[in-house]
């Protein structure tokens, strides 16, 4: 994105790989130009099946044939709603003297992956965690 003006990190790409041949692959960016808005998708698949967010649908093999679900979702993805639904359960938190929903347990373990992208993306080589 530096290329095109913006002084930011804006396009990701993570590919990670679990015990029993399960990958995950999660894709974002905010900043591009030429797209209708803000990009964003998670898949987790394996030899089974396939779950996707943004669309989300779920693809499974039913006999011998493959399968897609889409769930009726609540409400439409608004990363602005998101956030602010984030920011006040914190303060509410705080308030109410009670625990979030996402500890700090989550926290290290979503910058130890983050410190490993960048990591990553640094030496062109992976990183185990």
């Amino acid at each position: 994105m530096r290329k095109l003006g913006y002084n930011v990190d804006d396009l990701g790409l993570l590919v990670t790989t679990f015990e029993g041949d399960v990958i995950s692959l999660i894709e974002c960016g905010r900043n591009f130009p030429f797209a209708d808005g803000e990009e964003a998708s998670t898949e987790i698949f394996g030899d089974k099946g396939l779950a996707r967010v943004f669309p989300t649908q779920v693809h499974l093999k039913m006999g011998e044939k493959w399968g897609c679900f889409e769930p009726e979702l609540r409400e439409d993805h608004d990363t602005l709603e998101a956030y602010q639904r984030e920011i006040n359960h914190f303060v509410d938190c705080i308030k109410k003297r009670t625990e979030p929903i996402i500890g700090p347990q989550v926290g290290k373990v979503v910058m130890e992956i983050t410190e490993a992208v960048y990591e990553s993306s640094k030496t062109g080589k992976v990183v185990r965690l």
